[in-house]
C-alpha cells in the first residue's frame, strides 16, 4: 500500500513514518469505503479498517463482517471480527496455526473499536 520502498536497517524519521502511514491508511480506507458503498458508523468503519490493514482490503471487503455492515447489522459485523458464527476464533490463524496474539488483537478490535458504539 505504500510507494516508499522499505529497506531493512534504514532509519525513517517520525515525520516520514507519519506521512507514509497516513497515505497508506488512506488508500486502504478508500478501497474499503468503495467496497462497502457507504460510510457506516465511525466505530464500525474503524474496526473494519483495522481488519483491512491487517489482512488486506480485498479479504476485509469479502468478509462476513463487511457483508453484515452493508446490511446495517453492526453488532454482528463487529462480532465476526473476532469469532466465527460458531464462536471459534476468526482471523486468528497464520499458516493454518492458531495464534493467540492475533486472537487477542481481533478481540480488542471488536471490543474497543467496533463495539465502542454499543450496538445491540
Amino acid at each position: 500500500v505504500t510507494d516508499e520502498p522499505v529497506i531493512v536497517g534504514e532509519y525513517w524519521s517520525q515525520e516520514k513514518c507519519d506521512r507514509v502511514m497516513s497515505v497508506s491508511l488512506g488508500r486502504v480506507q478508500t478501497k474499503l469505503l468503495d467496497c462497502l458503498g457507504f460510510l457506516p458508523p465511525q466505530t464500525v468503519f474503524d474496526g473494519l479498517s483495522s481488519l483491512a490493514w491487517n489482512v488486506g482490503y480485498v479479504k476485509a471487503c469479502n468478509s462476513q463482517s463487511a457483508k453484515y455492515a452493508r446490511q446495517g447489522k453492526y453488532k454482528k459485523a463487529c462480532d465476526l471480527l473476532a469469532t466465527t458464527f460458531s464462536g471459534k476464533p476468526n482471523w486468528s490463524y497464520a499458516s493454518g496455526q492458531f495464534i493467540q496474539g492475533l486472537y487477542n488483537r481481533r478481540q480488542d478490535n471488536r471490543d474497543n473499536l467496533c463495539l465502542a458504539g454499543q450496538y445491540q
